[in-house]
Order: structure tokens, then C-alpha cells, then sequence
């Protein structure tokens, strides 16, 4: 049932991100939607399936995006890989979600940037970048930790009813 969960999920924030959020004006201003879900699979997930939907959605980003492949992808398993190691240090709970998704969207916008400057091809940085990804990083801490508590309960609702089912089926 927690496949489903993650699938279902990930699909959903995927579409919202994709198809929803371009009907704003200002959605370029808005950060990258599954970094929440990154943070919410690297703390209450086992690795290996943390890591296994989550190269799945990064594969759907890069190949729905017009970006260089692989940029989505990487920054994910960053992420990943940086929360995993964070949780060693400190306890992570849903009040600190907030200003992690707002470090997961700086190390993005950091690749990102990092890739501007290694490519070279004469594309500068835009001149407003920079406030951009301040105008990012305020998002991402006003409403990371309202993502991850939406996925965690929604997530307890789904097993709750997985077991209300699978009791049912069992008399």
C-alpha cells in the first residue's frame, strides 16, 4: 500500500507542479514542488525505497523539463543523501521541515547556477536570480513543513485504511 502512497503522491505533486502551478503568473517564482517529497521520503522511508521513487520522479522531471538531463535526478539524490546524513546529527521532526525544504532548494538552485557557470555559453545568470531564489526560499520555508505534514497524514490515512481493508477481507 505505501508504493501506492509514494506513487500516488509524487503523481500528484508532479501534476500540480506541472500542469497547475504554470497558470499563475508568478509560478516561476515558486519553488520545485517534489523537494518536500524528497525531505518526506528521506525521513520516513527506508533507503532503498526513498532512493528507488525518487530516481523514478527525477527521471520524470528531466525528461518533462527543457533542462540538461540529469539535473533533476542529481539534485534529488542530493538531497536525499544530505537529509539521511543530517538525521544522523539531529532529530528531525515536522517543525524543522520548513527550513529544510528551504536548504533543499538552495543546494538545487546551487546546481543549477553551478551548471550556468560550467557550461559557459555565453548565458549568463538572469540579473534578477538572486531574487529569485530569495523570493524560492521564502516559499520553501513558509510551506515545506505544510507539504510534509499533508504527505505524513495522509500517509498514516492510507495504512489505517490498508488495515481497516485487509481486516475486512480476512474474516
Amino acid at each position: 500500500m505505501r508504493y501506492i502512497f509514494y506513487m500516488a503522491s509524487g503523481l500528484g505533486l508532479f501534476i500540480f507542479q506541472s500542469a497547475v502551478m504554470p497558470c499563475f503568473s508568478e509560478s516561476e517564482k515558486f519553488y520545485d514542488i517534489l523537494i518536500p517529497f524528497v525531505l518526506y521520503l528521506s525521513i520516513f522511508c527506508p533507503f532503498i525505497e526513498g532512493i528507488m521513487v525518487i530516481l523514478i520522479f527525477g527521471f520524470l522531471m528531466d525528461s518533462m523539463g527543457g533542462g540538461v538531463f540529469g539535473l533533476y535526478m542529481i539534485s534529488y539524490v542530493w538531497i536525499f543523501i544530505g537529509m539521511r546524513r543530517i538525521m544522523g546529527v539531529v532529530h528531525i521532526d515536522s517543525f524543522l521541515s520548513g527550513p529544510l525544504t528551504g536548504l533543499g532548494v538552495l543546494l538545487e538552485d546551487a546546481i543549477v547556477f553551478g551548471l550556468f557557470r560550467y557550461l559557459g555559453n555565453g548565458n549568463p545568470l538572469p540579473e534578477d536570480a538572486f531574487y529569485i531564489l530569495s523570493i524560492r526560499l521564502a516559499w520553501a520555508v513558509a510551506t515545506g513543513s505544510i507539504v510534509v505534514w499533508g504527505l505524513r497524514y495522509f500517509h498514516k490515512l492510507c495504512d489505517e485504511q490498508s488495515w481497516r481493508l485487509s481486516a475486512k477481507f480476512a474474516k
